[in-house]
C-alpha cells in the first residue's frame, strides 16, 4: 500500500479517541468518525463528542457529535486510548 499522506495514513492507522486544539484556544475530543483525506481540508467528525473547557472539564454534546473544519484551524490531535462508544 503507497503512503497517500502522513495525514491519512496516521488517522487510518491510529483513529480511536482523540482531542483535537484549535487556533482559537478551545478544544474537543470524541471518538473519531470521519475525517478528511488531505491535510488540506483538516476536517472532522466526532461521535459521543464533548468540549473541554479551560479547567479540563469535559461539557458533554447533546447530540450526535461535532463537526469541525478547516475553517476552525486544527492546531493539534492528540491520540487517546479511551474505548469506542456504546462498547
Amino acid at each position: 500500500m503507497g503512503l497517500i499522506s502522513v495525514w491519512n495514513d496516521i488517522f487510518h492507522l491510529l483513529g480511536g479517541t482523540v482531542q483535537i486544539g484549535l487556533k482559537d484556544g478551545r478544544m474537543a475530543k470524541g471518538w473519531l468518525r470521519c475525517y478528511s483525506d488531505e491535510a488540506e481540508d483538516s476536517s472532522f467528525f466526532l461521535e459521543a463528542a464533548s468540549w473541554i473547557d479551560q479547567d479540563g472539564k469535559e461539557l458533554k454534546v447533546d447530540g450526535p457529535g461535532v463537526l469541525i473544519t478547516k475553517q476552525s484551524e486544527v492546531q493539534f490531535v492528540i491520540f487517546l486510548n479511551d474505548i469506542k462508544p456504546g462498547v
